[in-house]
């Protein structure tokens, strides 16, 4: 119903108020996110110091609403757990036999990566890769993706790293379709840790 209710620039961001209000159902909070998503600058995910999602209309006409794929997720998510919880308490949490995947934030300086109120600093990059580190110790695979830079190498350089290539289009003056390189670091578990309690 939002797709077809909110196609013009002021009604995008009359919804966008009505998300960051948080006073609507839970469901109707999911839908909103997902319309944002949709008709948003990009795809972009965003918001402010005051925890604002502040993503400009994206003047697209008719985008594609993934709905077989929403729906196919909600049953794949039926029996997952979500937390909401910093990475020190999630990885805290990994037991032998699991495999734990990382996709910090970019700790970039001169382009923006913050996209939340919190922000990811260098200082939490380090400390999550040397948490990072110590799992594979407990009988957890660990594999982390972060951008292709010499001080990340450094940081990942205990881990078996794969460079690839990523289309990335979210800066409005890197052109659709921009590469950007990546690394994949991966270490495995200690197979003799694998099956003993954490």
């Amino acid at each position: 119903r939002l797709y077809c209710l909110g196609r013009s620039e002021d009604a995008y961001y009359e919804l966008r108020s009505q998300f960051n209000n948080h006073d609507s159902a839970s469901d109707t909070q999911a839908a909103l996110f997902i319309y944002l998503n949709r008709f948003g600058h990009r795809g972009l995910c965003r918001y402010n110091r005051k925890g604002i999602f502040n993503v400009p209309w994206g003047y697209y006409a008719n985008p594609y609403l993934p709905e077989t794929e929403l729906y196919a997720m909600a049953e794949k998510m039926s029996s997952a757990t979500l937390l909401c919880a910093s990475f020190q308490t999630t990885l805290s949490m990994a037991r032998p036999g699991d495999v734990v995947y990382c996709d910090p934030p970019y700790v970039n300086p001169g382009r923006f990566t913050a996209y939340h109120a919190s922000g990811f600093t260098p200082a939490m990059q380090i400390e999550l890769t040397k948490l990072l580190q110590l799992l594979p110790e407990r009988g957890v695979h660990v594999i982390a993706s972060c951008h292709d830079a010499p001080d990340i190498r450094e940081l990942y350089q205990a881990f078996a790293i794969h460079g690839v290539t990523a289309r990335r289009s979210i800066f409005k003056g890197s052109g659709d379709g921009k590469k950007a390189s990546e690394i994949f670091a991966v270490k495995l578990a200690d197979n003799s840790k694998k099956g003993a309690a954490a």
